[in-house]
């Protein structure tokens, strides 16, 4: 029974008889375990914010980076259309492929 109980999640068993300091002891342990689990959880959902931020950190260097050698292709080069302006073109085209209609508006 008491295999059965663990494995349907009971953190711990008190085999008869047993005493009050037993189930005193058996309830620290248990409360002591679920503050440990809940500070691991804690720890892990801020390393992973942490994580998340210096790599949103890391893309935006990167996409400013991008998009300033874009637009210096776009202000350098000369077009050979005599109606296009294909440079902004491309210069837009990256605007939109990183941030959407949203950079427009």
């Amino acid at each position: 029974m008491a295999f059965k109980a663990m494995k349907l999640g009971a953190y711990d068993y008190l085999p008869k008889p047993f005493t009050a300091d037993e189930v005193i002891l058996t309830l620290r342990k248990a409360e002591e375990r679920e503050k440990l689990r809940r500070e691991v959880t804690r720890l892990q959902n801020e390393f992973r914010e942490d994580l998340n931020l210096r790599q949103n950190e890391e893309l935006g260097k990167l996409q400013r980076s991008l998009l300033k050698q874009v637009q210096d292709y776009a202000d350098k080069k000369d077009c050979d259309h005599d109606d296009c302006d294909c440079a902004h073109y491309i210069f837009e085209a990256a605007i939109e492929a990183f941030y959407g209609d949203k950079y427009w508006k």
